[in-house]
């Protein structure tokens, strides 16, 4: 016979341990005192207690994320495992509504921030952007300037107030120059708004486009919902000149992204020690770039009013086991069963059972 087929490892049977509902049992195969060869697998089939049959009322299986099952020869009486190598941490970000601007992740070493727009440098310091501009919807409103404008006359847009004064004469912050028409006046109210008069510094919450005839379209800078609440009212002489509305969003309303579109957006920007997947429903599955048990200490935090991690660190990472197979016996009743050890089938041979382990397991 080949010798290659009928070669058996030295097994080292480490104790059982108890999980409430089985006994763990935990297999180191050694060959030598080298690692077992994990690829050629452990075949393993439960006994009843001195009996070389099928148990009668205990079962076995491998342990998820350390033992990797390789066929299954007798129902869960008789199976072949092979080692498993390193797991990586993993956790699950969930949304249960919309995301906005200024919310945030903390996913392993890096800090997040959404944005729609509205962010500054100074607002991303030692966050990375989360852009959901394209998918948070920018309220807007509409001025309309359809008669000439009176010497002080005034608009405010979200608490800061223009006043209108004689042409060319405008020098102060909030002041805009009458045009010597209406229609140079329109071009500097949209200068004045944007921060390109060489008087006004650009508004920090909205843009103004350049007017279509009398009308002039207010944009908020940031997406979302909130911009509905942007104020916009006046006291223009001619009642023709007026604001659609007392607060941006009758012209466009603003509108949040969702928690699908959240989803996209977050797991293509997750980067460094934890990236990010689509999930089933809602949620993004962050997954540690290294595998290991390191990955488990990994933190998951956020501010997000609709958006919630299921726990405070990564979980589920491994080191690598192998030379190691890790299996469960499950017995409905107080009794020993016996546990025949073997190499797995090599070349449709079957392997002699030449090691074993008794199990006293206890009722659960």
């Amino acid at each position: 016979m080949n010798d290659q087929k009928t070669a058996q490892a030295t097994l080292a049977l480490t104790t059982q341990g108890d999980t409430g509902s089985a006994s763990r049992v935990t297999i180191s195969l050694k060959q030598q005192g080298n690692a077992f060869d994990e690829q050629s697998g452990c075949r393993i089939r439960i006994c009843d207690s001195g009996v070389f049959t099928d148990a009668t009322n205990a079962t076995i299986a491998g342990v998820t994320g350390q033992s990797i099952l390789g066929e299954t020869h007798t129902a869960t009486k008789d199976l072949t495992l092979y080692s498993a190598t390193a797991v990586a941490a993993t956790g699950v970000l969930t949304f249960a509504g919309v995301v906005v601007e200024g919310e945030t992740l903390t996913v392993g070493s890096t800090s997040y921030k959404f944005g729609a727009g509205g962010l500054s440098t100074a607002d991303l310091v030692g966050f990375t952007e989360i852009d959901i501009s394209a998918t948070a919807g920018a309220s807007q409103g509409t001025l309309t300037i359809a008669e000439p404008i009176t010497a002080l006359d005034a608009m405010e847009i979200a608490g800061t107030t223009y006043t209108f004064v004689a042409n060319g004469t405008a020098n102060s912050a909030g002041e805009i120059s009458l045009g010597a028409d209406e229609a140079a006046s329109k071009v500097n109210i949209v200068a004045a708004i944007n921060g390109t008069d060489g008087v006004n510094s650009a508004h920090p919450l909205v843009t103004a486009a350049t007017f279509a005839t009398d009308d002039c379209v207010i944009t908020a800078i940031s997406g979302g919902v909130a911009g509905d609440a942007i104020t916009t009212t006046e006291s223009f002489t001619h009642v023709s000149n007026v604001f659609d509305a007392a607060t941006l969003g009758t012209t466009t309303a603003g509108n949040d992204t969702t928690a699908s579109e959240a989803v996209t957006a977050v797991a293509a920007t997750l980067t460094g020690d934890v990236t990010g997947t689509d999930g089933a429903g809602d949620t993004v599955d962050c997954v540690a770039t290294t595998a290991g048990t390191a990955g488990n200490s990994l933190p998951t935090t956020e501010t997000c009013a609709n958006g919630s991690f299921a726990a405070a660190l990564l979980s589920g990472g491994l080191d690598d086991q192998a030379g190691t197979i890790v299996l469960d016996v499950t017995d409905g009743t107080a009794e020993s069963v016996t546990l025949r050890i073997g190499q797995a089938e090599v070349g449709g041979w079957g392997g002699d059972y030449h090691e074993s382990l008794t199990i006293t397991h206890a009722a659960p």
